[in-house]
Parts: C-alpha cells; sequence; structure tokens
C-alpha cells in the first residue's frame, strides 16, 4: 500500500499513511480477498486510486491471486500545493464546522483538531454549543463573540472556541395538548441552581397565567393552561436567569 497526500488505507492488517504507518506491506494468503479502505484525514478529500485499485469510491476488493500494490491519493481541501495546518480547540461543549469537517466536544473535556489546507487558502468557522451550553469568545487567530470567523491559511494557525454552561437551558420545544380547560402547555427545561422559580404566560402584554414554586438542579418539567389560541411567550425564571418559549397554539 502506498499513500499519496493525507490519509490512511486500512484493511487486510494495512494502517499505511503518507508518512509510512505500520503495515504499509503485509503478506496475504494466496487467493485471499481483502476490502481496503481510504480513509481521508481533516480537512482532506480522497482523490481515487491507482495499481490494482482503481476509481473513486473509498472502498476498494483485491484479490491476492499474486503480489499487489496499491495507491490512494488525497487532496487538501486548498486542492494542492502547499499545506498549513488549521488546529482548533472546543471548550467545553459544543462543536465547529468548516470546509471538510467538523471539530465537537462532548463537555467532559476539551477537544482538540487538526486539518490541513491549501496555504492560503480562506476557510470559515462556525461555533455551535451544544445543549444547555452558549457560545462566549474565540481565541487564538480568531476574536470576537460571533459564531462565525474567517481566517486565511497564510500559514499554520491555532484557533479555538468557548463555550460556557448555562444556568437554565430549555430541553426542547414546548409540547400544547388541548383539554376540556383549554390548552396545556408543557415545558421542560435544566436547571443547574437551586431557587425560587416562576413561569408567567404572556399573550401581547397581557398575563394570563403565572405559576411558582422552587426548584432543585436537575431536568424537569412545568405545565400552565391557557384558555385560548394564540401567540404566547412562556418565561421561565430562577433567580437572576431566564429562559423564554415563544409557543403559536392554532
Amino acid at each position: 500500500g502506498q499513500v499519496t497526500g493525507i490519509g490512511t488505507i486500512s484493511g487486510g492488517g494495512l494502517s499505511c499513511t503518507s508518512s509510512g504507518g505500520a503495515g504499509c506491506n503485509v503478506p496475504q494468503a494466496a487467493g485471499a480477498g481483502i476490502t481496503l479502505t481510504a480513509i481521508p484525514s481533516f480537512g482532506a478529500t480522497f482523490s481515487g486510486w491507482s495499481g490494482a485499485c482503481s476509481g473513486t469510491s473509498t472502498t476498494c476488493a483485491v484479490s491476492m491471486t499474486n503480489a499487489k500494490s496499491v495507491t490512494a491519493t488525497f487532496a487538501t481541501s486548498g486542492g494542492g500545493g502547499t499545506t498549513s495546518s488549521l488546529a482548533l480547540t472546543v471548550t467545553p461543549a459544543g462543536s465547529v464546522a468548516f470546509t471538510g469537517g467538523t471539530c465537537a466536544s462532548t463537555g467532559t473535556k476539551s477537544k482538540t483538531c487538526t486539518a490541513e489546507f491549501g496555504t492560503g487558502q480562506k476557510v470559515t468557522l462556525k461555533a455551535k454549543p451544544a445543549a444547555g451550553f452558549a457560545f462566549t469568545h474565540w481565541t487564538g487567530a480568531c476574536a470576537g463573540q460571533k459564531a462565525s470567523c474567517a481566517v486565511t491559511l497564510t500559514s499554520s494557525i491555532v484557533a479555538g472556541a468557548v463555550f460556557e454552561r448555562l444556568a437554565l437551558a430549555p430541553k426542547g420545544a414546548a409540547a400544547v395538548v388541548k383539554t376540556s380547560g383549554g390548552y396545556r402547555v408543557t415545558l421542560s427545561y435544566i436547571s443547574r441552581v437551586a431557587g425560587k422559580l416562576k413561569v408567567t404566560a404572556k399573550r401581547g402584554s397581557a398575563t394570563v397565567a403565572t405559576v411558582t414554586g422552587k426548584v432543585k438542579p436537575g431536568t424537569h418539567r412545568i405545565s400552565l393552561t391557557v384558555t385560548s389560541k394564540g401567540r404566547y411567550v412562556f418565561t421561565l425564571t430562577v433567580g437572576p436567569h431566564a429562559i423564554r418559549w415563544r409557543v403559536t397554539i392554532r
């Protein structure tokens, strides 16, 4: 097996990269059938096979009737020439999408991903928070609080997206059920603080329903009933923290 560009050939005991890897030459049983898979690295695409394989499908079946040689060719998103790396760090929970891939973190640890692009290529990064988190700011080659950042890789660069855990976060859309008394609206949410709870339902400037109580950290549901159809804003507060749902009942 041989790799041109940035990627890996796997299958039949091979784990072959452009820098060599483990087992670019692996003995096979005579007559054996093996399936090879071309796996592009972050920021690269698979261009095609040559040698005993052909075409642009990422998999190739080879019958070992004799010694075989296979080459997988990969291209960076910049289309060739010199390459520069983009190192992305996501902290602690969210994702950053960019040309050729996504770097995501689950929230237990920071995640760093490295992608290769053609030197001089412009790359747009888009940050998206995980549920219960909010995007706060960029670090490194990106700056500011907007969720989108464009960088030009005149050389290898480092960038980071920072998210923060919200004290209150909605858990999905509001659920509406028609009842004999009107429309019951159920709100699901995550609270990471304890305190006095208040939920109000407004139609226009008029408050049409209110519920109060106490809440502990955890995932909760609370319901209010409104008597007529229309557009509502439901606001849930715990101390200084607030979240809202906009609900249209038809």
